[in-house]
């Protein structure tokens, strides 16, 4: 078989949850004897809220992935999406003006567009995998091949997806590939997609419990929670951290113990944070520690070594942020607001969720002040990960989809 996969943004040093999940199963894809040959169609953007072009247009292999990058004509449009948002999405709902809408958002490829109509014509893929919903590189490009098409929406409850382009596009794909059952279910009752082939495919954790496989050159010395990802308000910031230090005003003078048994002060708990900042300029503080994008190495041990993983963010199809730090027994610690998370949380009894400040300051002097209790969440969580998310399980799943489409 051979597979095409279309992704807005494509890269070792690209951190968003649907890229990461796309470059693993990518890799994983292409390591399998019944696939011939793994093309990634991508564009040479890295910064989704620009789209500028990044990386040189062309073609490289990146892990036993062939990977086509093509240049995006023109940056995002943010002043524009916005204006369009307002009568996409708001009170006046007007849908003509929706292509524009899906034009300024981007990223706009016209050479990866015309790439796929030549691929489609001679018939050189056999099956196409789309991962994520809601970018052009979708949008414009899955009616082409949709026959042959398998979508990986990566879809949750947000507005753009109640536009009516995707009342269209969600009827179009072969089958769907999802990442959690919520997500499954949410899809199929916005859309009514049931009578489609899909299964929830998942995503494969590493389990790696090799100290000398780590990088522990970035762990503070003092206990910390850690943040993995983006560092936007989109993903929970800065309404997070302002709960935090409602969490500082209360409890700071409270004695916490740690998982390795050390005692210290809620006031001198920190907040790590991993990943790239759009969040304007992160605040000075004392208590913040905030690292840039790190590598697999350095995230593994400062998993490892933290108190809890958090993640606010109140709207994902799948956190493969949460089964990582499982895989290193790092209880976690999400927005109840997330049906998604809190439902992972719930099949695993790997942490805790809250709603507010005054639950977040609840629920964390609770979990700080139990080390056993800490312990014990990271061992049910990385049971739950050993049980349900393995690569060739995964794999198989999701190489079953593209079977079925590259035989119809």
């Amino acid at each position: 078989m051979r597979l095409a996969i279309l992704v807005q943004r494509y890269g070792m040093d690209v951190n968003g949850g649907a890229e990461v999940l796309c470059r693993e199963w990518a890799s994983h894809l292409a390591a399998r004897a019944d696939i011939e040959s793994v093309t990634v169609l991508t564009t040479c953007a890295r910064d989704h809220e620009t789209w500028a072009n990044h990386y040189p247009a062309g073609t490289e292999v990146l892990d036993g992935v062939t990977v086509e990058r093509f240049p995006v004509l023109f940056e995002r449009l943010t002043a524009l999406q916005n204006r369009l948002s307002a009568l996409v999405m708001g009170t006046r709902w007007l849908p003509g003006f929706e292509p524009a809408w899906f034009v300024a958002q981007g990223p706009i490829a016209p050479g990866l567009l015309r790439r796929l109509v030549t691929a489609a014509r001679t018939r050189e893929f056999d099956a196409y995998l789309f991962v994520g919903y809601l970018y052009a590189t979708t949008v414009f490009a899955l009616p082409i091949v949709a026959r042959r098409a398998v979508l990986a929406p990566t879809a949750h409850d947000e507005r753009p997806i109640g536009l009516a382009t995707f009342r269209a596009l969600f009827r179009m794909p072969r089958a769907f590939a999802f990442l959690t059952p919520e997500e499954r279910d949410f899809v199929h009752g916005r859309f009514h997609t049931r009578h489609k082939p899909c299964d929830v495919v998942g995503m494969g954790i590493d389990l790696v419990d090799d100290p000398q496989k780590e990088d522990s050159s970035l762990v503070p010395e003092d206990p910390y929670l850690l943040y993995v990802g983006r560092i936007e308000s989109s993903k929970g910031f800065p309404r997070f951290y302002d709960e935090l230090e409602a969490f500082r005003r209360a409890c700071g003078d409270r004695v916490m113990r740690a998982r390795d048994g050390r005692s210290y002060l809620g006031k001198d708990l920190k907040l790590v944070l991993a990943g790239r900042a759009a969040w304007g300029d992160v605040p000075k503080s004392d208590h913040l520690l905030a690292l840039g994008f790190i590598s697999e190495d350095q995230k593994r041990a400062l998993l490892r070594r933290a108190e809890a993983l958090v993640l606010p963010s109140r709207f994902e199809s799948l956190s493969i942020v949460l089964l990582e730090a499982w895989a290193q027994r790092c209880p976690v610690l999400v927005d109840g607001h997330c049906q998604v998370t809190v439902g992972q949380v719930e099949r695993s009894s790997g942490g805790a969720s809250f709603r507010g400040a005054d639950e977040l300051t609840d629920v964390l002097c609770r979990m700080l002040q139990s080390p056993e209790q800490l312990r014990e969440y990271g061992e049910r969580g990385r049971a739950y990960v050993e049980a349900n998310y393995t690569w060739p399980a995964c794999m198989d799943r999701l190489a079953n989809l593209l079977k079925l489409v590259a035989a119809s």
